[in-house]
């Protein structure tokens, strides 16, 4: 249920119940995999991963543009792509810088190089760190270092 199971949890009127303001701003449109290529074997649906990031980069960067805060709900690493350059551009774009506090699980530092790196979803902080930095430039056009 993903998200869904969240909204059904009744998180919004919680938040709402603390004094929150609350605005769900909805899914962001997922291409379905059984749908397209699969594309390189070491980074499958790099593309269709791509389109989904930006989408969500760009819902938080307006977001904070709109003096909200954010709460980005998912259950794929690739989530903290979109997030964390939403949120890197916003800064950027006022000569500020971010801190990041990442808790995982697991930090997923895999590499082609090194499998078993499959999905491009799965290692969000290799891509930031050093894996083929021009391919994951495409957020916004800025890549959080």
């Amino acid at each position: 249920m993903g998200p869904s199971a969240v909204r059904v949890a009744g998180l919004e009127a919680r938040l709402e119940g603390l004094g929150h303001e609350v605005e769900d701003g909805g899914n962001v449109a997922v291409a379905i995999p059984e749908q397209k290529k699969e594309g390189d074997t070491h980074a499958k649906y790099l593309k269709e991963i791509t389109a989904t990031c930006t989408k969500h980069a760009e819902l938080i960067l307006k977001t904070l543009e709109a003096g909200k805060t954010p709460i980005s709900l998912g259950g794929d690493h690739s989530m903290a792509a979109g997030t964390v350059a939403g949120v890197a551009e916003f800064y950027r774009r006022q000569n500020q810088r971010i801190g990041l506090i990442w808790i995982d699980a697991h930090t997923d530092i895999n590499t082609q190089r090194h499998p078993p790196a499959v999905m491009s979803t799965a290692c969000r902080w290799l891509r930031w760190w050093d894996w083929d930095p021009a391919s994951w430039r495409i957020f916004l056009i800025f890549l959080p270092k």
